[in-house]
């Protein structure tokens, strides 16, 4: 769990404490990565990428559409 919040709120708390990035809460900007199992129990979890949401768009991991949304 350590991992994943520094990887996500604490990061964007270090950037900037002031814009909602790094949560899931109402009003606050989020890409998502949607894992096939849970990584608190185990990071390596992180690994099985099933889908991405960014900018309100889903990819689904064909590696070709997922390579493209870090383009800008």
């Amino acid at each position: 769990l350590a991992v994943l919040r520094s990887a996500t709120s604490e990061a964007a708390d270090w950037l900037d404490p002031e814009v909602p990035l790094g949560r899931l809460v109402p009003g606050a900007a989020a890409d998502l990565l949607l894992l096939d199992a849970d990584p608190v129990p185990d990071v390596s979890a992180l690994r099985g990428l099933h889908a991405v949401v960014r900018d309100g768009r889903v990819a689904r991991d064909d590696r070709g559409t997922l390579a493209a949304l870090g383009r800008p």
